[in-house]
């Protein structure tokens, strides 16, 4: 889009036109498990939460990206809400969704696979994007290959790139093929009411978005872009923390702790998701140690 503004009648100024310069699109895919499992409080929440999730993105006028919004749902068989990737600016409302039939999970994932792509897919910005961000919530446990499926998404080089998180709703819910679409169990989020399940899809569906729009670019030829900004390895780690400060993978075993070694390491900073700066308390320095008080009995312990 081409600016064009008269400074002054007969004056040529260099600045008298200007071009904006088009935003990143910053691609999220909602896969959302409409089977009949989800029926009830379940789906009443999670529809609640999507118009919720879409309004607070249009409100986030500080991200640098055009966020655009793709929704999937899969029961049986799968279909798309939209007939492509729409800028939260102009998505209409939400479609409430109904839930009925059974959960076929590896559809979906075909289905995705054939979206992530530029050749009659949804990736077809010409200004470039930002690593794809893919969200799928379920209940319940796959009734098709999910297992071919799943294989064939993993080949696609948009989904590899993509930051993927998963929200297991309530105990019946397969946290095994969920861990092995997003790669990692701590990028599981469990829920098992519908206060929970509302407030976990807008955390993440907000965080994700955040940490997205300062993550690295994928430019219009697939070329990676910006090497200073966030790797996708660096977002996942982001989103672990959200999760488990959410209490999100609670189910998960404990995991024992380890002897220190002999030397401290060097702790990881993360820079925040929004204002870039480095996360508080990482890198605090330890307090010095108080001097032993001689009229305490106990100071030598």
């Amino acid at each position: 889009m081409v600016i064009t503004e008269n400074f002054d009648e007969g004056f040529n100024s260099p600045f008298a036109t200007v071009e904006s310069i088009p935003r990143k699109v910053l691609p999220m895919f909602f896969l959302i498990d409409t089977s009949g499992s989800m029926a009830g409080e379940k789906i009443g929440s999670l529809n609640t939460a999507m118009e919720e999730v879409l309004l607070e993105l249009r409100d986030m006028s500080s991200i640098d990206a055009d966020i655009k919004v793709a929704v999937l749902e899969f029961s049986s068989g799968c279909k798309w809400q939209t007939a492509s990737l729409v800028s939260v600016d102009s998505y209409g409302a939400w479609e409430t969704l109904k839930a009925g039939g059974v959960t076929d999970m590896g559809a979906a994932c075909l289905e995705l696979d054939k979206k992530l792509s530029r050749n009659g897919g949804f990736m077809t910005s010409a200004s470039g994007s930002y690593a794809p961000i893919i969200f799928i919530m379920s209940d319940g446990v796959p009734v098709d290959d999910f297992n071919k499926g799943l294989a064939q998404l993993q080949k696609n080089n948009w989904f590899k790139a993509a930051m993927k998180i998963a929200l297991a709703i309530g105990e019946d819910a397969d946290e095994e093929v969920l861990t092995k679409f997003t790669g990692n169990r701590e990028l599981v989020a469990t829920v098992n009411t519908k206060e929970q399940l509302t407030k976990m899809i807008k955390t993440l569906s907000i965080t994700s978005a955040q940490i997205g729009s300062k993550s690295r670019g994928i430019g219009a030829g697939g070329e990676k872009a910006d090497p200073g900004k966030l790797s996708p390895e660096q977002g996942s780690e982001i989103l672990k923390g959200v999760i488990k400060g959410e209490g999100g993978n609670s189910n998960q075993p404990e995991t024992p702790e380890t002897p220190a070694p002999d030397s401290e390491p060097q702790p990881i900073i993360y820079p925040d998701p929004v204002s870039g700066s480095d996360f508080p308390g990482f890198d605090d320095e330890p307090e010095p140690p108080k001097p032993a008080d001689p009229d305490d009995p106990f100071g030598n312990w």
